[in-house]
């Protein structure tokens, strides 16, 4: 299987599998301002691109997110993010208590017409086999409440 990485730095590692329509970000430390706008917008670029279904993101060894990324996550990002096909995203919250609030607060505002469902998960490997598990028609299984 392949796996294209398409950004890599110490805060932020970027990954597409092609073949799975799915990309993987893996988030680490304190990432603000235009590095995270930055990352964020590649994201965007690339499931658009790539034409991508899923997206799996990491964070469980990111820190506190500031108000202000927090602002242009819900005001500019995800708008933008809303109307791109993903399918599904599934979290691995981070075990930063103020990041974890910051990522509720920011999933609490996913506008009405976002395409895709939310799922947090505690380990990336079972979030991985839930953004790839499909029903007996082949449709995409919603999570659990």
């Amino acid at each position: 299987m392949v796996v294209r990485i398409e950004h890599e730095s110490p805060q932020v590692t970027i990954e597409v599998l092609p073949e799975l329509r799915l990309l993987r970000s893996t988030w680490r430390g304190d990432l603000s301002g235009e590095a995270y706008r930055e990352a964020l917008m590649r994201i965007l670029d690339l499931v658009e691109r790539d034409r991508l279904k899923y997206w799996l993101t990491d964070g469980r060894e990111m820190g506190p997110i500031l108000f202000k990324e927090q602002q242009w996550s819900t005001g500019t990002f995800m708008p933008m993010l809303a109307g791109v096909g993903l399918e599904r995203i599934a979290i691995v919250s981070s075990s930063d208590v103020l990041n974890a609030m910051a990522v509720d607060r920011m999933v609490s505002a996913t506008p009405g017409n976002a395409t895709y469902t939310i799922a947090y998960f505690e380990n990336p490997s079972i979030a991985q086999l839930w953004l790839m598990k499909k029903d007996e028609q082949g449709l995409p299984v919603e999570p659990r409440p």
